[in-house]
């Protein structure tokens, strides 16, 4: 392999032992290894990169971190399907709650109640009706769904709800 997320606490052979291995392999020198551990000792960082790990991430980790990390230790380039030349540039719509208070009283309960009880199925369905009332609303609700902003629509909804 080319890369590998190496545990360190691993059940019969540690990922220490596991790391010496693979680099006494004949092309082991050329695999990155990427440590992970939930050890936030600075000292077992520096012998981790000892044994011969590349890099240590430590957990919880995001995702940022992770593609990052593969992103240099690889020399790779992530395509994103919307960086195509022929795929016009989005324009972000943030929906507001005049928008919201446009569409249909009973679409606005089903959705608050949708996202009171976390249903990501419902919420989606309702996104899907309110795209015939309202396309651009629903391009923004979509968004918000879409980067886990669950709190931005609910605020929305409260708002709608006090006027």
């Amino acid at each position: 392999p080319h890369f590998i997320w190496m545990d360190m606490r691993m059940p019969v052979m540690n990922g220490y032992e596991a790391t010496a291995k693979i680099r006494s392999l004949p092309g082991g020198d050329r695999v990155k290894i990427v440590a992970i551990t939930a050890s936030a000792f600075r000292e077992q960082r520096e012998e981790v990169l000892a044994i011969g790990c590349d890099e240590v991430v430590l957990k919880p980790f995001k995702e940022n971190q992770i593609f990052e990390l593969m992103t240099r230790l690889l020399d790779i380039q992530y395509l994103y399907k919307d960086m195509g030349a022929e795929t016009p540039q989005k324009q972000a719509i943030n929906p507001t709650a005049e928008m919201l208070g446009e569409l249909p009283g009973e679409l606005l309960l089903e959705l608050r109640e949708a996202i009171l009880t976390l249903n990501r199925e419902a919420i989606f369905a309702i996104i899907e009706r309110i795209k015939q009332l309202a396309p651009d609303t629903a391009k923004g609700l979509q968004a918000y769904m879409d980067n886990f902003q669950l709190g931005l629509i609910s605020d929305l909804l409260g708002e709608n709800h006090e006027k």
